[in-house]
């Protein structure tokens, strides 16, 4: 596993095209693959992408807010948007999967998501999953982190697949002031790789922002120029990401140190001995 992270990323730091067929990203929602890694897109033809959640929550006063009258219409139209923002950067529709989550929903569906992934990545014969960093941000992510190292476990169980290489990439955590974004929490053991976007790998990703017209207002917290990967660690999902105040107790997403850890252990019961 180790093996094919460290190929991966020299790689992706080189330039240059990289055949991405046993390569998969899985993020939360729709735009956390353009935040991560809009800029590399291109450079990685037959790239699948995994969307966990349908990026509408199940309160409909989220769609509303955004204009639309129910949950439903708004799911569709983050699918619509991102299906544009991907045809910017060469990616078809038919390489965009959706576990069918709901937004916000995540952390109470651990086993499941880790299971379907895991099938998912023993029937593609994926190598390599780029996904989000474990830093105590939104509870979609910190759910997706579990599941993908969740899922790499089954198929380091199974008779004949390999467990993938997981990398993941920064998005949000709690600061003093406010949120710190794209910045990963300090590990000495696990470098990382930060690439400073080019003249045109700017312009694209501002267009495929653009492209998730409805999400305008957080896709400013993030800034355009540069994109940061490392190997992920093994990490201990039971304890907390760090010692720090959690973004997602200070927002109040319905998440707390407590309850994550309920959930993940019983997620970890329910996986355990589980073969693909």
């Amino acid at each position: 596993m180790a093996r094919a992270a460290e190929t991966f990323l020299p790689r992706l730091a080189g330039g240059g095209v990289i055949p991405a067929e046993r390569v998969a990203v899985v993020v939360a929602h729709a735009d956390d693959e353009t935040i991560g890694l809009g800029g590399q897109l291109p450079r990685l033809p037959g790239i699948r992408i995994v969307h966990v959640t349908d990026s509408s929550p199940r309160n409909p006063v989220y769609a509303q807010r955004r204009g639309f009258a129910t949950s439903a219409e708004y799911a569709a139209h983050r699918r619509r948007e991102l299906e544009s923002a991907m045809a910017l950067a060469g990616v078809p529709g038919s390489a965009l999967i959706n576990l069918g989550i709901r937004d916000q929903d995540a952390p109470l569906h651990l086993a499941q998501i880790a299971h379907s992934l895991g099938k998912l990545f023993l029937d593609h014969g994926i190598a390599v999953v780029l996904t989000h960093a474990w830093e105590g941000g939104h509870p979609d992510h910190e759910a997706t982190a579990f599941a993908v190292r969740a899922a790499a476990t089954l198929l380091a169980r199974h008779e004949t697949a390999r467990e993938p290489a997981v990398i993941e990439m920064p998005y949000y955590r709690a600061g003093e002031t406010g949120w710190i974004t794209q910045c990963f929490l300090p590990d000495p053991n696990h470098p990382e790789l930060t690439i400073a976007l080019d003249e045109a790998q700017r312009d694209l990703k501002a267009r495929m922002y653009a492209a998730h017209g409805s999400q305008v207002d957080v896709l400013a917290l993030f800034p355009i120029g540069v994109e940061r990967f490392r190997r992920a660690p093994h990490y201990d999902f039971t304890a907390a990401p760090h010692e720090g105040e959690l973004l997602y107790e200070r927002e109040d997403w319905g998440l707390t140190r407590r309850s994550w850890r309920e959930l993940v252990g019983c997620a970890q019961t329910e996986l355990r001995g589980v073969r693909l």
